[in-house]
């Protein structure tokens, strides 16, 4: 009797994709961290997975916050955040101490619901504040 092991074809599953195209998705977007302070308004936009990655970038863009918040509002756009761990919690909770140790304001504007949804998972969604712009708003 023969107790080898019988080799079976893989199964294949409905609706699956083939074999090696998991490696022909694209890339997610990669993370940027970027202030523009041309405006009356101080923004800082965060876009892409905010993780600890991103984090060398994160420290430059919090060092030019630093140098020109001034008095100006700070507004914080996570639209455009795909992911965010807790890396990036921390960067905004770093933002947020820098404004207020400044008695600057700060909010989120327009955030992502991946951002919105940790934020309340950990119960820190009350120290955020949100803004809505009028123009995402209408899109």
């Amino acid at each position: 009797m023969d107790r080898r092991p019988s080799l079976t074809p893989p199964t294949v599953v409905p609706g699956a994709p083939p074999h090696g195209t998991l490696d022909a998705l694209p890339a997610p977007p990669p993370a940027a961290v970027e202030v523009d302070a041309r405006g009356p308004v101080v923004l800082v936009r965060m876009s892409g997975e905010v993780d600890a990655a991103c984090l060398a970038e994160a420290r430059r863009a919090l060092g030019a916050l630093d140098a020109v918040a001034g008095h100006r509002p700070v507004l914080v756009d996570t639209h455009d955040v795909t992911f965010m761990d807790s890396s990036g919690i921390a960067l905004l909770e770093r933002v947020v101490r820098l404004c207020r140790s400044a008695a600057v304001p700060v909010a989120l504007l327009d955030p992502a619901t991946t951002v919105t949804e940790v934020l309340a998972v950990l119960g820190l969604d009350r120290w955020f504040p949100v803004v809505r712009s009028d123009a995402r708003a209408r899109a």
